[in-house]
């Protein structure tokens, strides 16, 4: 709670897109819980490292911070996007970020799209807005419209600002070595799936996968500071075998 009225407020400086109301009185909803994780991995820095790099495939050092005056990615943080005028010109943002030094010593970014009941956004990616983030991702009009026509507009727009930090960094001062996308869903949500099944069928620079909500809270149960926590998340939001 904390964590969440304190990120609120620096959201508000910034023009953040934390609803309060969906925040604090809608558990259905997307943004509690990523805010949940966001707050206990900040807790819990080690124990987090540890699932991040179990589930992304990676050996995370340490959480580092991207620094900046005004839209900081304080190695973990809920509802972060850098300053829009240096990437995609839009209002994407991520609903958990994290950015880490890898064991090889190469910086790593994470961002996470979270869904529990939430659907995807129906916008769609125009390709003429985008071409410049679409080039360098190595996708072409006809594969752009493709996904487009597959639903992918919503997880497209956060791949494309994830590789845009990568390649810039928060505003153009410096990118990151390595940058992964992931979409957060329930395990028996099918839209989800199709989407990141559909992007991750290209080679793009940033990768992207999809991590069920059973697998996350497994991960987090195997670390000791996270298992009691874990516990709790699995009662609050996954439905027991029928």
């Amino acid at each position: 709670m904390e964590y969440a009225k304190s990120r609120c407020a620096q959201l508000k400086a910034t023009g953040g897109l934390a609803e309060q109301d969906r925040l604090f009185r809608n558990l259905l909803s997307s943004q509690p819980l990523a805010f949940s994780i966001a707050g206990e991995f900040r807790h819990e820095p080690d124990a987090a490292a540890a699932v991040i790099g179990m589930l992304a495939g990676v050996g995370i050092g340490r959480f580092e911070p991207l620094v900046d005056s005004t839209h900081p990615l304080d190695g973990i943080e809920a509802e972060w996007a850098p300053p829009r005028q240096h990437h995609t010109g839009d209002r994407s943002g991520f609903d958990v970020a994290t950015h880490q030094i890898l064991r090889s010593g190469e910086s790593h970014l994470v961002t996470i799209e979270v869904k529990y009941i939430d659907t995807f956004s129906a916008k769609k990616v125009d390709y003429d807005r985008y071409e410049e983030h679409l080039v360098a991702l190595g996708l072409s009009r006809e594969t752009t419209n493709q996904l487009v026509t597959d639903g992918c507009s919503q997880f497209l727009r956060s791949v494309m600002l994830t590789d845009s930090v990568r390649r810039h960094g928060v505003r153009g001062d410096g990118g990151v070595d390595q940058s992964m996308a992931v979409v957060l869903a329930r395990s028996d949500d099918k839209q989800a799936r199709r989407v990141v099944e559909s992007v991750k069928r290209h080679d793009l620079p940033t990768m992207v996968d999809l991590w069920s909500h059973e697998d996350f809270f497994d991960a987090c149960a195997e670390q000791d500071a996270l298992a009691n926590w874990a516990l709790l998340m699995r009662r609050r939001y996954i439905l027991p075998p029928r």
